[in-house]
């Protein structure tokens, strides 16, 4: 009885890993996911679009489109800053909470969100992306380590603080 627990449990457990949601951002060096930034972007959130895009590119070799344009049709969005499409997808965010250059990294669906409190805190929400969920090292201000992925997927993620 106790080994057939332990079957069931270990096959629950397997179907949940496998069904866990995966973003691919990038397949075969060919970017499949777009950048959404909100129309009235800060500076720092163009700058934390713009330099998302650079590094996938050194990553994935994909060219990652950046648009303000809601209607955008890729199948895998990242969105970029407290835009309103975001606002909208995460109702039950206290943005004020994140005051004080808080960050929030969140997949919801086949989408990326990168957002933080402003002005800073969507840059470092992208920085810390590339750092924790995608391998990229900031060693010195002339080093850096930036992996080599030509496909890029990313697990389920949920962090705000």
């Amino acid at each position: 009885m106790k080994a057939v627990l332990i079957l069931v449990l270990a096959i629950t457990g397997l179907f949940a890993a496998v069904n866990a949601q995966a973003v691919t951002l990038a397949a075969g060096g060919k970017a499949v996911a777009v950048i959404i930034i909100g129309q009235d972007a800060s500076a720092p959130e163009k700058t934390a679009a713009n330099e998302l895009a650079d590094y996938l590119h050194q990553i994935t070799g994909g060219d990652f489109l950046i648009t303000s344009d809601n209607s955008a049709t890729a199948q895998t969005k990242i969105l970029v800053g407290q835009t309103a499409m975001v606002k909208s997808m995460l109702p039950d965010v206290k943005w004020r909470d994140l005051a004080g250059d808080g960050i929030l990294i969140k997949t919801k669906g086949s989408d990326l969100i990168l957002a933080g409190d402003r002005p800073r805190g969507t840059l470092y929400a992208v920085y810390t992306f590339l750092e924790e969920y995608v391998g990229v090292r900031w060693r010195t201000y002339d080093s850096t380590h930036v992996p080599n992925k030509s496909t890029l997927r990313i697990k389920e993620i949920d962090l705000t603080y």
